[in-house]
């Protein structure tokens, strides 16, 4: 199963720490939404269902040239998919 999703902000961006609390940035939030979105169409397209063993997930396109720490994107990537069902969860 391929599905395409946009760049997702960097776990820099994904989280908001206050003094009392860290939540889900607005940026993280609208990534979320717009993977669940994705995962629907993808799944009525192809008659997903979610996955109930091991996979595998390729990262595999940076929307520009810049120089970007690449180990700052999956965490997100993967945290949404399990969101939005594609997996019971990434552990």
């Amino acid at each position: 199963m391929r599905i395409e999703l946009p760049f997702p902000p960097s776990v820099n961006h994904y989280w908001v720490r206050t003094a009392r609390r860290v939540y889900l940035s607005e940026a993280a939030k609208r990534f979320q939404r717009l993977t669940a979105i994705e995962v629907a169409k993808s799944s009525m397209k192809q008659g997903h269902r979610s996955f109930p063993g091991d996979v595998s997930v390729a990262l595999t396109h940076l929307p520009d040239k810049r120089v970007r720490d690449v180990d700052n994107y999956p965490k997100g990537v993967l945290d949404a998919l399990t969101k939005a069902g594609i997996w019971s969860d990434d552990a």
